[in-house]
């Protein structure tokens, strides 16, 4: 192979990587790429392709891609491109508005990922956020004769869908990266691998999946840029779908009591999914979910709960678009992009005043020609970035820069007036005529009573410790007042007793829970001990065999009857007694 780059020792060619295959994952390829070059171990291929030994092995959110652009070369195409066509952030990409879709692209590119998922939702959403690595048995088969390799493909890993959209199969779960045995591991989907059916559903189950994979993948292909799809807009077209069938009265309030039986009706097509265990049970439950996502929304949520609601109330994307476009007001063929409103009058001679001042007049002439002062002039040129000359002030120019620096610290402008002896409108013009000052001002000033209230909240838990946020609340309304309105989710993290929501479920029966994970661990230590012939077990080969079991190892105190199978099973390497 000629014209080699070498990295970390390796004469890595750029013939020697490999080609991408249609809707493959980066996680796929790369452990394509580990099984082509045949490392010994996993951290190899790591630390080639990411520059580190456990960098890239998130199947979903990978990080240190800036890295694997640059080692490469950039054969697999930029950094962002891999992170936006070639990870799970694809799914996400309607929903998230710029700000946090570039975000998310960053944390990609950097080497850490730590608060990525925190930072979606997805870890107080209440669906999974720990997103399986899920195949098709006949997709397997298919790529294996057409290419050679098996693959991940990217649309069978998105939330929501459990059906291969190609073949109409059930998807079967990959068992070694969710249980953690494999955490650092390249792993392929081969026919032999470690898998765990995700449902048997009915006919009827089957058809709702089916239709839920479409309109998963209808919405997530459609080419529109990131953020096209708000839940403000899904929300509206949702409730003129529940207004058409009479479920909203005139004023507008929905009619929560004649909607929750028919959604409850369809979420039990969705039983038995996993991911899906959190859509309700009985109409109470259902009451509350939909009256929570159906209303302004104080934080956000997992997307998946919307596209649920969306595949229950209209018949097809299609249908959907037509109700955007028809809530939108914007014809077919027109701009989808709403028009913004016509400039009144002040704005007008705003932009005047800063494009004569850009293009080199003096801000006092153009101030007297169009009946303004010029201080005013100056603001909003330095608004735009535009240095202005102004007047020397001996005085002012002595503390100039003593007076920035007590405004960037964020001083009240009396304090600042006060301390340097000058009259409160000189302070005021410096702020407003010095290019970036007000900007810098305000955020200094906005974090610094931030970080004020967020000490006097952390004050009073101490006082009153115990207490959940009801007392604190009322014992310290200002306090809770001003962060509720301006550090909502900072609140929500340090409030002493979380907000627990009200649920319908019933209480955990630990004695029920026990006999049935004990019966599903004997079943698989049997057929473990048949394999092996008698040899003795480990821990993770069981619990990779019942997932539900790696969950409940700190709970194993609560089911005396798990624990004292597990430790037979473990202790002697033999099958277990059945009590």
């Amino acid at each position: 192979m000629s014209g080699g780059n070498h990295l970390d020792g390796l004469n890595l060619d750029v013939p020697s990587l490999l080609d991408w295959l249609p809707g493959e994952t980066l996680y796929s390829l790369c452990a394509r790429q580990h099984a082509f070059w045949g490392h010994s171990h996993p951290s190899r291929t790591a630390q080639i392709l990411f520059g580190g030994r456990q960098a890239g092995f998130q199947h979903d959110f990978p990080g240190c891609i800036a890295a694997l652009a640059e080692r490469t070369k950039g054969v697999w195409g930029s950094g962002r491109l891999i992170a936006e066509n070639r990870t799970l952030l694809r799914f996400f990409r309607p929903f998230l508005d710029e700000a946090r879709y570039e975000n998310a692209i960053n944390a990609m590119l950097s080497r850490s990922v730590a608060h990525l998922k925190f930072s979606l939702g997805l870890l107080t959403s209440h669906f999974r956020a720990n997103h399986p690595l899920k195949a098709c048995p006949e997709c397997i088969e298919a790529d294996r004769g057409q290419t050679g390799w098996t693959q991940w493909h990217l649309e069978h890993q998105f939330p929501g869908i459990w059906v291969c959209r190609r073949h109409e199969t059930i998807l079967f779960e990959s068992t070694l990266k969710a249980t953690g045995v494999s955490r650092f591991d390249w792993v392929r989907p081969l026919p032999s691998g470690e898998w765990q059916p995700c449902i048997r559903p009915s006919a009827q189950g089957l058809s709702r999946l089916k239709r839920l994979a479409e309109l998963i993948a209808a919405v997530v292909n459609e080419d529109r840029p990131a953020g096209w799809l708000p839940i403000e807009r899904i929300q509206g077209a949702l409730i003129e779908a529940l207004r058409a069938r009479g479920m909203v009265t005139e004023s507008g309030q929905l009619r929560l009591k004649m909607i929750a039986p028919e959604f409850v009706e369809y979420a039990q097509g969705f039983q038995g999914v996993r991911e899906l265990e959190a859509l309700p049970v009985d109409q109470a439950d259902a009451e509350m979910q939909l009256g929570r996502l159906l209303r302004p929304m104080r934080t956000g949520t997992h997307p998946l709960r919307f596209l649920v609601l969306i595949d229950w109330l209209f018949p097809n994307f299609d249908a959907f678009q037509q109700a955007l476009r028809a809530i939108d007001n914007v014809p077919e063929s027109a701009d989808r992009t709403p028009a913004g409103p016509k400039p009144d009058e002040k704005e007008l001679l705003r932009r005047v005043v800063v494009d004569r001042i850009r293009s080199g007049e003096a801000p006092s002439p153009v101030a007297r020609s169009v009946g303004i002062d010029v201080a005013t002039a100056r603001a909003w040129a330095a608004a735009q970035g535009i240095i202005t000359s102004s007047r020397p002030s001996v005085l002012l120019d002595k503390c100039r820069a003593a007076v920035v620096r007590d405004l960037e610290r964020g001083l009240e402008t009396r304090a600042v007036a006060e301390k340097h002896s000058l009259s409160l409108s000189s302070i005021t013009r410096v702020l407003r005529t010095t290019v970036g000052l007000h900007e810098r001002w305000r955020i200094a000033r906005a974090t610094g009573a931030r970080d004020v209230r967020r000490a006097e909240w952390l004050q009073a838990r101490k006082k009153l410790p115990g207490h959940g946020p009801k007392l604190l609340r009322a014992s310290f309304p200002a306090v809770y007042a001003w962060l509720y309105r301006n550090d909502r989710a900072w609140l929500e993290v340090n409030s002493l007793v979380p907000v627990q929501r009200p649920s319908t479920q019933s209480r955990i029966r630990w004695d029920e829970r026990d006999l049935e994970l004990r019966a599903a661990v004997q079943n698989a230590v049997l057929r473990l001990s048949e394999e092996r012939s008698g040899r003795s077990l480990r821990l993770w080969q069981i619990y990779q065999a019942v997932p539900e079991l790696k969950a409940k190892l700190l709970q194993l105190d609560r089911m005396p009857l798990t624990s004292a199978t597990l430790e037979q099973a473990l202790k002697k390497g033999r099958r277990p007694r059945n009590n």
